[in-house]
């Protein structure tokens, strides 16, 4: 910008500065700086019709909007161009890590659900039939996020899904608000429906079920 008004200055009868009017400013540097800010921008962040938005409501001038357009254009093309189509936000979310999935990313895998399991114990619990201390023992020895519940063992169809942090703490709970009577021996149910005999400690653990999780065909692609 600056440069520019040298220029008109010391070169009034260039063609460029033909229509320069002499008794107003024909170039102002600041406009310039706008148009360039507006340039650095779109090529980190590569937004586009948002920053245009916020350009003018910076400077009220709808004059500017053209120009402001065809350099955040410009900029975006130029840095997609060279550097990709992750902006700046992305960039920071693949340093540090972060499960993320871009949409503008293509990815094809070409395999099944069951391909990813097909190495893997699965590990499923009765919805009736297990004690505390087999619940103890699959905690201690099993390291899973979390366990699906099944009807029975034989036609294993699901009931819900019940996390490792939901075992423990109902266990947790039983053992501080029940503790004469919860032995190793006590009976652990996922299922309101389950009658248990008069006699007997049931751990009830329905209310830490998820009865709704999200269930994948095992033939089912992974795209």
């Amino acid at each position: 910008g600056i440069l520019t008004q040298m220029a008109v200055e010391s070169f009034p009868q260039m063609r460029f500065f033909a229509e320069c009017n002499a008794d107003s400013a024909c170039v102002v540097p600041g406009v310039y700086a706008i148009v360039g800010a507006a340039g650095m921008l779109a090529g980190v962040t590569r937004m586009t019709i948002s920053l245009v938005v916020i350009m003018f409501e910076l400077t009220g001038e709808l004059e500017y909007i053209l120009p402001l357009m065809l350099v955040i254009m410009i900029s975006k093309w130029v840095a997609e161009a060279i550097v990709g189509l992750e902006s700046i936000y992305e960039g920071h979310i693949a340093l540090n890590k972060y499960p993320y999935l871009d949409p503008k990313t293509e990815t094809s895998i070409h395999v099944r659900a069951r391909d990813l399991v097909q190495d893997q114990v699965l590990q499923v619990l009765p919805e009736r039939g297990q004690t505390v201390r087999e619940i103890q023992f699959l905690l201690e020895n099993t390291d899973y996020s979390g366990f699906p519940v099944v009807n029975d063992t034989t036609s294993m169809l699901i009931e819900g899904y019940i996390t490792r942090r939901g075992l423990e703490r109902g266990l947790r709970r039983a053992f501080e608000q029940f503790s004469p009577m919860v032995s190793p021996d006590s009976q652990v149910v996922f299922s309101a429906e389950v009658q248990p005999p008069d006699d007997a400690m049931v751990l009830d653990m329905t209310e830490f079920l998820d009865t709704a999780p999200i269930q994948v065909d095992l033939n089912a692609p992974l795209h």
